[in-house]
């Protein structure tokens, strides 16, 4: 009977003791921020359609934290994005937070040196895994939490190609740096919207 009794702890003990095997797993994000992303607490709302505020928010945001801290900075942003969004959810929100991502990915790619804890947060399969887990938490079908990650994916290259390329380093475009009030990702055919 004891036997039984220390068995069964030690197979509990390893079901929720579990840790994350592969490279994209651990990659995926801090242990703590994944935590909280399986723990939010969504009360369930309707799914909003992407936000063209918060795509040009996120532009704006990483121009700015990347200006001032670069890698690390840009990691501590997201992280504390994911995390505002694991305790009030908002649509417009973890968009912002997939395009921040989404762009920082293109952006240190086109730097020279980047910490390798920065380059394995930002990940493109860390970053993806990262919007689609709170995207399907907050109650979307997988199927549709990958298109809207496309749709996502798109929009933020446009941005970055047409608003921020030039401001990295590596950059292959010339130019200027566009101006804050100039960053907006709307599609060609809508406005953005205010936010």
């Amino acid at each position: 009977m004891l036997v039984a009794f220390i068995v069964v702890l030690l197979v509990a003990s390893n079901m929720t003791g579990k840790k994350a095997t592969s490279q994209t797993e651990q990659s995926f994000t801090s242990p703590t921020l994944a935590n909280e992303i399986d723990t939010m607490v969504v009360v369930p709302a309707a799914v909003q359609s992407l936000s063209d505020a918060a795509i040009s928010k996120a532009g704006r945001d990483l121009r700015a934290v990347a200006g001032i801290e670069g890698a690390s900075g840009e990691m501590i942003y997201s992280q504390n994005c994911y995390d505002s969004v694991t305790r009030a959810f908002d649509w417009m929100t973890l968009d912002k937070c997939g395009t921040f991502d989404l762009l920082s990915v293109r952006a240190i790619d086109s730097a020279a040196e980047v910490p390798a804890n920065e380059a394995t947060y930002f990940a493109s399969e860390a970053v993806a895994g990262r919007y689609l887990a709170a995207v399907m938490k907050a109650g979307e079908t997988p199927e549709k939490a990958d298109l809207r990650l496309d749709d996502l994916q798109k929009r933020a290259s446009r941005l970055f190609d047409s608003k921020l390329k030039a401001v990295f380093p590596g950059s292959t475009q010339a130019g200027a740096p566009a101006s804050d009030e100039n960053i907006s990702a709307g599609s060609p055919d809508a406005p953005a919207e205010d936010g």
